[in-house]
């Protein structure tokens, strides 16, 4: 390609800062929407881990005497899954959560509803 400018050296030179300005803008733009995306996931798990519904998902899985016996014992609880609705003082919550145990692995599949001006109450929840 130096051959094109071979008689316009200052040409060249403006084209190479050219490409190099658009890779670089090009770079920025990427690694942007990636620090974007990944703030983005971050807040909402950070909100859902902070809910009242997830909280009392969690409360009930420790002291669940079938998720203590498949495990051998809680060691942690592993990033969830799932959906928290609520409108007016109304909710529903439907989480899957890994819970790693002593001895096994099990996920909890927990559904949670809520009226106006009371707790979540769990409404199903299966071990497997």
């Amino acid at each position: 390609m130096k051959n094109m400018y071979q008689n316009h050296p200052e040409i060249y030179e403006i084209d190479r800062k050219r490409k190099k300005r658009t890779r670089n803008i090009i770079i920025l733009v990427v690694v942007g929407i990636i620090v974007l995306v990944s703030l983005l996931i971050f807040g909402i798990f950070s909100l859902m881990k902070s809910s009242e519904a997830y909280k009392m998902a969690v409360e009930t899985i420790k002291n669940d005497p079938e998720v203590l016996a498949k495990t051998g014992g809680i060691e942690d609880i592993g990033m969830f899954g799932g959906s928290i609705n609520t409108t007016n003082g109304y909710g529903t919550a439907s989480l899957s959560i890994p819970v790693d145990g002593k001895d096994h692995d099990v996920d909890v599949y927990i559904e949670l509803e809520k009226t106006p001006n009371t707790e979540w109450n769990v409404v199903t929840m299966s071990v497997e």
